[in-house]
């Protein structure tokens, strides 16, 4: 999942089956440790993940309260 020529064959039939099916297809992944870059491309694997998705949310601890957790909007594509 890490090369774009073999993600994005797989991300395209998924688009067929949620087509297909009038469903929603939710993917979680895991977030890098580096702070340094834009959470959108923190997450691991190929960034066509991101880019092949609809709405980006990511879910993380409070910053000012690491009991906390919060979920942030990274991304959306209008429709």
């Amino acid at each position: 999942m890490h090369r774009s020529n073999e993600t994005r064959p797989v991300l395209d039939e998924m688009a067929v089956l949620a087509e297909e099916f009038k469903c929603a297809i939710v993917c979680i992944r895991h977030l890098g440790k580096s702070g340094r870059d834009r959470a959108i491309y923190r997450g691991l694997g190929s960034i066509d993940l991101s880019a092949a998705a609809r709405s980006i949310l990511i879910i993380g601890e409070d910053p000012s309260d690491p009991v906390k957790r919060v979920i942030a909007h990274a991304e959306s594509e209008p429709v």
